[in-house]
């Protein structure tokens, strides 16, 4: 299994064989680095007829990687291991190919990126884990992305990790640091610190968010359904959220099947909208539950 090294000697082509320090460029197998440098790749980005072995992206890499003006990805076939991103000035926009299935990028691993939103961009393949452990900028999950395993997001307090209402994530998410943005539903959530913002979207059902630490800001404005909510400690939120309830239409809003809160957790649903539905008595164990005024809740 052959390295190739990012050099561009001579320009940003990543077919010119003098930009990867005299060597021939990548055309498959190839464990791919860029670890110096400024010069960015942008020439010849279609490279989704190869299979890359690894992708890494080091720190002390500041090129842009794609065409930032026209946010042009560098659109690749499946990498058989990890994409490991620690760029910490400059961006990285990368895609699947678009022409028949989406490529498979099996293991992200985000340690560091730039503060620019979006500082690592995604487009149209399928992850199988996306792990987060540090940066101070935007990671953006867009349009045709499909997660499919997990979301680990610890050790990244000054990220964000948003995800676009044109991706799936299929996926189970735990988060103990850093803010995500989701417009969309999930396998399960768990989070043990952070910040989790259900934003502006479509709809779905989330089968269980727990709840140990951290904040979930519910702002959905479409029809959400959770089916378990368990708030240990922390923040369920839904304050903010704008969908239609029992006010407006009968039988739309945010469906919480089964809800339990303990000592130390907050629950607040008051947003004048009525728009929160519990299907079944809520199991307050401690804590605070603040309801809309005029609400009648049964209480396990």
């Amino acid at each position: 299994m052959a390295d190739r090294t990012w050099t561009g000697t001579t320009d940003g082509d990543w077919e010119d064989d003098a930009n990867w320090g005299g060597e021939s460029f990548p055309t498959g197998g190839e464990d791919v680095f860029f670890t110096s440098g400024s010069v960015s790749v942008d020439t010849t980005l279609d490279q989704s007829n190869i299979e890359l072995a690894s992708l890494t992206i080091g720190p002390k890499y500041t090129g842009t990687i794609g065409i930032a003006a026209t946010e042009t990805p560098l659109k690749l076939g499946s990498i058989a291991g990890r994409i490991t991103y620690g760029q910490k000035v400059g961006v990285c926009y990368i895609s699947g190919d678009t022409s028949g299935a989406d490529a498979i990028f099996a293991d992200v691993i985000v340690e560091a990126t730039s503060t620019e939103s979006p500082a690592l961009n995604f487009v149209t393949c399928d992850i199988t884990n996306l792990t987060m452990l540090g940066g101070k900028g935007t990671v953006y999950i867009g349009t045709g992305v499909d997660i499919t395993s997990t979301i680990l997001m610890i050790g990244c307090r000054s990220v964000t990790l948003e995800i676009d209402s044109a991706a799936t994530i299929e996926c189970n998410i735990t988060i103990s640091d850093g803010r995500l943005v989701t417009p969309i539903a999930t396998n399960n959530l768990t989070m043990f610190g952070g910040l989790v913002e259900m934003a502006d979207g479509g709809d779905g059902t989330t089968d269980t968010i727990t709840i140990y630490d951290g904040i979930f800001k519910c702002k959905a404005p479409a029809d959400t359904t959770i089916t378990d909510l368990v708030v240990y400690q922390g923040f369920f939120d839904a304050r903010a959220a704008t969908a239609p309830g029992m006010l407006q239409v009968a039988g739309t809003g945010i469906t919480i099947t089964n809800t339990t809160v303990y000592e130390g957790g907050i629950l607040d649903e008051r947003n004048g909208l009525q728009n929160v539905t519990y299907s079944t008595p809520i199991k307050v164990r401690g804590g605070i539950v603040y309801l809309n005024a005029g609400r009648s809740m049964l209480i396990a």
